[in-house]
């Protein structure tokens, strides 16, 4: 059992900010009104209006946030509570989470471990095929974050999201404000931005590593063809703030009970950043009844040791990121 002090309220922002942001753009800020309360904001100076003009991949990025300082509260031994206010009051103030004493369990280490150790690898799955009730586990359990996780099992569902995937990267390589925009979050600084050495690995991938957002002149893989990784897409009823916020919530659960079971994931986002092809996916993979906000490929990851590619991304330093 813990109690919160200014110490610890501040390790758990340091935790939160480990979350996973588009481009890791890190779009957060936090107040400490006291040590028992922290206030997540939306950073709106840091998104992404060219591939993320709703502001959707920036709340689903707060979304993340949140659910990594929820989940580093209890293995901490605090008990989170978690307010969401109206918008009308503050459109920025997403989320306060109140902290009371709580209780360490056995498994709250390795908790901490993924948390910190969780990562994006763009190399590619690796040779064997993820077991889909291994995954459709991991999607319940990632469920009860208030976003449904479906699991493309279907082989028709599964090729019409390829297809529509691939064709949502090639339109945002044609755009050249999405372009631009995704190219100066690359090598951006030692605190933000993603490295080339992890955006687009050059050696040790794996034979039929799809193409990603920092591969502008890769090859599509057939979507016809049988792959090791399967694809997820976090759904929701409802399109507005507080949906986004619980899929980001979702994902993050997703990504940190795959973390734990030894899986890789990795963002396939660009089809839902895309209205067409977003719409084509709710309609033709989803059959019209939810709303696509993320989807992601789950698989092993290939077993290069030592590989640079699986480092983590920088962070902000926390006093930018806590603010008065």
């Amino acid at each position: 059992m813990s109690t919160p002090t200014p110490r610890l309220t501040r390790e758990l922002v340091r935790t939160a900010c480990l979350a996973p942001s588009v481009n890791n753009s890190q779009p957060w800020y936090f107040r400490l009104p006291a040590d028992d309360c922290v206030e997540l904001y939306a950073d709106r100076e840091r998104q992404l209006t060219g591939i993320d003009p709703s502001g959707r991949d920036l709340v689903l990025s707060c979304g993340a946030a949140l659910h990594y300082l929820v989940a580093a509260s209890g293995a901490f031994g605090l008990r989170a509570t978690v307010q969401t206010p109206s918008p009308t009051d503050d459109p920025d103030l997403l989320a306060v989470v109140r902290l009371t004493e709580g209780e360490i369990t056995d498994e709250d280490a390795d908790v901490l471990a993924a948390l910190e150790n969780r990562k994006t690898d763009r190399r590619g799955a690796g040779a064997w095929p993820v077991p889909p009730g291994r995954v459709h586990q991991l999607a319940d359990d990632a469920s009860v974050w208030g976003a449904e996780v479906v699991v493309l099992t279907d082989p028709a569902a599964a090729t019409r999201a390829e297809q529509l995937i691939e064709a949502a990267r090639q339109t945002q390589l044609a755009d050249p404000v999405a372009a631009a925009e995704q190219q100066a979050w690359v090598e951006r600084s030692g605190a933000e931005g993603v490295p080339a050495r992890i955006a687009d690995p050059s050696d040790h991938l794996e034979e039929h590593r799809p193409p990603s957002r920092y591969a502008p002149h890769a090859t599509a893989r057939d979507p016809r063809e049988p792959h090791e990784d399967l694809l997820v897409a976090v759904c929701t009823v409802d399109d507005d703030v507080q949906a986004w916020l619980r899929a980001g919530q979702t994902m993050s659960a997703l990504w940190l009970g795959a973390t734990l079971a030894g899986l890789g994931m990795t963002p396939a986002s660009q089809v839902v950043e895309v209205e067409s092809t977003r719409r084509l996916f709710q309609d033709d993979v989803l059959r019209g009844l939810l709303r696509p906000q993320v989807v992601l490929r789950v698989g092993w990851p290939a077993a290069v040791p030592g590989n640079p590619a699986t480092g983590h991304t920088p962070r902000r330093p926390l006093d930018d990121v806590i603010r008065s």
